[in-house]
């Protein structure tokens, strides 16, 4: 059996990312993922939410919809009310693959 021709076996790549890159309590962050497949931006996933978790209270959970801004790029808007060490975990569905690169992001008061 030969596998569809436009499914690369290529895993999908995710950079996980947010502006401000300094973030205050309180503020307004844009999450932004950049999804790519052999070095093509990946314009077609399925899903691409945004997990933010408090470190010191992993009750304190938020999630944010990534929506596409187009050239693999998804954005998704939210306010850090709180000060405090979080986890922002990208979970990119894509091409029957799924990523979930994360990052630490330190809110300061």
């Amino acid at each position: 059996m030969h596998a569809v021709s436009n499914m690369s076996m290529e895993p999908i790549k995710v950079e996980l990312s947010w502006s401000p890159e300094q973030v205050a309590a309180g503020q307004k962050v844009v999450f932004e993922a950049l999804v790519t497949q052999d070095g093509q931006p990946v314009d077609d996933a399925k899903e691409v939410l945004f997990e933010v978790v408090n470190n010191n209270d992993k009750g304190q959970k938020f999630e944010f919809t990534g929506e596409s801004s187009g050239d693999g790029i998804y954005k998704a808007e939210g306010t850090m009310e709180a000060e405090g060490e979080f986890t922002v975990t990208s979970h990119v569905s894509a091409r029957t693959q799924h990523s979930m690169p994360s990052k630490k992001l330190v809110v300061q008061p």
